[in-house]
């Protein structure tokens, strides 16, 4: 695939969620925590749990993303590793 520079090893294990780029989307659109909730279908405490970095599923993220008219991989970014099977954790 172009523009794929992972090695045969490297695998998403997690992502990094970049709440600058949620927040400033929000400013620009006069948008609270709670319209952000309204628009996106979530409960307001999900919300809270998401800004807190408790709780970002990306089912989470796509909704708020939906809501926000935004692309999810605008703010969510797969951190990779190359971690082969059988290797300890650092």
């Amino acid at each position: 695939m172009p523009g794929k520079q992972e090695s045969a090893g490297a695998r998403v294990l997690a992502y990094d969620v970049d709440l600058d780029v949620v927040r400033s989307r929000m400013i620009a659109l006069c948008m609270t925590p709670r319209s952000v909730a309204e628009a996106s279908g979530l409960k307001m405490q999900r919300v809270h749990q998401f800004f807190r970095g408790d709780f970002q599923t990306l089912a989470t993220c796509k909704e708020i993303a939906k809501a926000l008219s935004i692309a999810s991989d605008t703010f969510v970014q797969p951190r990779l590793t190359s971690r082969r099977r059988g290797q300890k954790k650092k």
